[in-house]
């Protein structure tokens, strides 16, 4: 994503969120200081919700509970549209 010249670049992080210990906070940081942001989806019953939502916020992005494979597809366009109608806000204004 740091080679990629975009208005906007985004990360959608699907996962179980079941992960040994690490500096999240740092690579959190490292990806807003380059202009990306972060969302996450937690796939499972068993995903670990707190980690999830404490990455979302750090990436300033959002949260989503997966727990149901059905949503899966919902969410994800959910995001798209939220990433796509942040983009366009963040549009200059353009008068003629």
């Amino acid at each position: 994503m740091m080679g990629v010249s975009a208005r906007v670049r985004h990360i959608v992080l699907l996962t179980d969120g079941i992960s040994p210990p690490g500096d999240y906070s740092a690579l959190a940081t490292r990806l807003r200081q380059n202009g990306i942001t972060l969302s996450t989806i937690g796939v499972g019953l068993d995903a670990d919700q707190e980690l999830l939502r404490q990455l979302a916020d750090m990436g300033a992005g959002r949260y989503y509970d997966g727990s149901d494979p059905f949503d899966l597809p919902k969410l994800l366009v959910k995001e798209t549209l939220e990433i796509a109608r942040a983009a366009r806000a963040a549009e200059p204004d353009i008068y003629v």
